[in-house]
């Protein structure tokens, strides 16, 4: 008798290890351009009725402080749950693509936060914030294609 039912289920093994298909730059640079889409439709009203649109042009600390902190609350705003839950802004969202630990850990709050902070930290300092933004960014050029937020936070981006 070959069919008892004591005897254990037969199953098939297979490697549970995905290849990782890295996002396309091309489609990292469009989800964040949706993504500033989504910000700018709130941020610029809310400078210009705000009265802050003068205080961003001034290039001073408290400018880059208060138009900084009111892009980062927007940003967390519309992509906090997102990111949380699924690794993903609403750009990466539309475009199919989310952010992963190097090491295939889940994503954590920690986690997210040091690679967002890096990422908006050049909004918070006058003059050479914007210089800094533009490095953080062309890291993408890399052959890891890993901004600095990136590397920072040990994540990557890959296609869904």
């Amino acid at each position: 008798m070959n069919d008892s039912i004591y005897q254990p289920p037969q199953v098939e093994l297979i490697d549970s290890e995905q290849p990782i298909h890295k996002a396309s730059r091309i489609r990292r640079f469009f989800a964040s351009m949706i993504d500033s889409i989504c910000l700018s439709v709130i941020v610029i009203p809310a400078m210009y009725f705000g009265d802050m649109l003068d205080l961003a042009a001034s290039n001073s600390w408290g400018g880059s402080l208060k138009t900084g902190a009111l892009g980062a609350v927007v940003f967390l705003v519309f992509n906090g749950i997102l990111l949380v839950q699924r690794g993903q802004t609403i750009g990466k969202l539309a475009l199919g693509i989310k952010i992963v630990m190097t090491d295939n850990q889940p994503l954590t709050v920690s986690t997210l936060a040091i690679r967002y902070g890096v990422y908006f930290a050049g909004n918070f300092v006058p003059y050479v914030g914007p210089l800094f933004g533009l490095i953080n960014v062309l890291f993408i050029f890399g052959e890891e294609r890993r901004c600095l937020h990136d590397r920072a936070a040990n994540t990557i981006v890959v296609n869904v």
